[in-house]
């Protein structure tokens, strides 16, 4: 790691950096980084070192040793109040991303990632309590979503990228390390970073989906094979294959159906509870292409629509993720569906790995995913399997899907709780790395 202030000698850090990375002994991981820390105090002079600097580095060390440019936060922060948390955005992994930050920034990190179809705004609850809390909280709108950069291409959308996209926030707020918190797609992708790179992330709490293993096949294959090929081209297939919500959402036209339909979609996925006052579906029909091999049936025909919403969820909430969908649609955001295949392919070494951080798991146990697992026993012996350290594991028996805003507080609490029995050596690696207490 070096340190970077405005009014520094350039041609002594070069040479010093450029002789650290070419010792021979010195980094025997391609794995590793160098980490350049620069003052944020004068961004003309940054920009002028940053160029200088990536030159240099890329130009001399012939082995191609990867680093990393971030700013160093001020050292001063006040404490945070109970709105206190902003929009940002950064450069990371070519998109521009847009995060949501709240507390002090030389705080240890907790990156929070959402799934579908959600935004930053799904962790509105917990920013605040991580604040409180002494953490450095960061919700990002991820890849696709809200206002990050959603390219159209589902091939961007692999998990080496959209580590990449979390690794690269990280780094971008100045930071080698991290807490992860993660739901539904973001859960997912929590999973996979605890494997892909569990260095980085000393501690992770995951929600609503649980890690069973990679599987003897991609997702989409063997979701194919139980239910049947909607994108099979032979005549009658496609007529015959089942209904299920993700081989809907890999679809190349399902966008369509949702953009026509923003609020209809959150009203019924967010305020749907087996069990709550609502009318029956439009669609019962179990097919996906019930109607001809081209008319998709939404998923939000197939569920009741709520007689009104739940009691976490106000009309105010509600009106901020319409809002967000209605501008940015749905296609990109499904992209994350599309890649169940490549990802397949992209991990064949995590074929026996195990989660070995510490780990906390909060379900609801009527949601539909711990129920498509065989239910919330089953989920924890799944865990307990696949988690070198036994899990924390928490199921709310009455609650769904969206655990984090249902039950906001019990969650937040839990997270915290979680995170702070966490050991001196993790909180100070979580620490920005210019802080005097990181270690990296």
């Amino acid at each position: 790691m070096f340190f970077v202030r405005h009014g520094c000698d350039v041609q002594a850090l070069h040479k010093r950096v450029v002789c650290k990375l070419s010792t021979p002994r010195a980094f025997r991981s391609r794995s590793q980084r160098a980490l350049i820390l620069f003052d944020s105090s004068n961004s003309f002079a940054n920009r002028k070192l940053q160029e200088s600097l990536s030159f240099a580095l890329t130009t001399v060390v012939s082995d191609g040793f990867p680093f990393v440019l971030s700013k160093m936060w001020p050292r001063k922060s006040e404490s945070p109040t109970e709105e206190s948390h902003t929009l940002e955005t950064t450069r990371v992994n070519g998109i521009t991303m847009r995060y949501a930050t709240c507390g002090a920034r030389d705080a240890p990190l907790v990156l929070l990632l959402h799934g579908w179809p959600e935004s930053w705004f799904s962790w509105r609850h917990q920013l605040r309590a991580l604040a409180n809390a002494g953490y450095h909280a960061v919700a990002p709108d991820m890849r696709g979503y809200g206002g990050t950069d959603a390219p159209q291409s589902h091939a961007s959308y692999t998990v080496a990228t959209l580590a990449g996209d979390v690794i690269g926030l990280m780094h971008a707020l100045g930071y080698a390390c991290a807490f992860l918190v993660g739901h539904d797609w973001g859960a997912w992708l929590t999973w996979q970073l605890a494997l892909l790179h569990p260095t980085l992330f000393p501690a992770i709490a995951v929600l609503s989906v649980p890690y069973a293993g990679r599987g003897r096949a991609g997702l989409l294959t063997l979701l194919k094979q139980k239910y049947g090929d909607p994108e099979d081209l032979a005549p009658g297939v496609r007529r015959r294959a089942a209904y299920h919500y993700q081989l809907h959402n890999a679809l190349p036209q399902a966008a369509e159906g949702y953009d026509a339909n923003v609020r209809e979609t959150l009203y019924r996925l967010y305020g749907f509870l087996p069990g709550c006052a609502s009318d029956p579906p439009e669609e019962t029909r179990e097919v996906m292409f019930p109607d001809g091999d081209d008319q998709v049936v939404g998923f939000w025909r197939r569920l009741p629509r709520p007689k009104e919403l739940p009691g976490w969820l106000s009309e105010a909430d509600l009106e901020y993720f319409v809002r967000e969908f209605e501008r940015t649609g749905f296609h990109a955001s499904l992209n994350w569906y599309r890649t169940g295949n490549l990802n397949w392919e992209l991990t064949p070494h995590l074929e026996t790995a195990r989660v070995q951080q510490p780990t906390l798991f909060l379900a609801g146990g009527l949601d539909m995913v711990i129920r498509a697992h065989g239910g919330a026993a089953r989920v924890q012996e799944q865990l307990a399997t696949w988690c070198a350290q036994p899990p924390r594991c928490v199921m709310y028996a009455e609650a769904g899907h969206w655990i984090q805003q249902e039950r906001s507080e019990e969650v937040s609490a839990e997270i915290v709780q979680f995170l702070a029995a966490q050991p001196e050596r993790a909180q100070e690696a979580a620490r920005p790395a210019w802080h005097p207490r990181a270690r990296l």
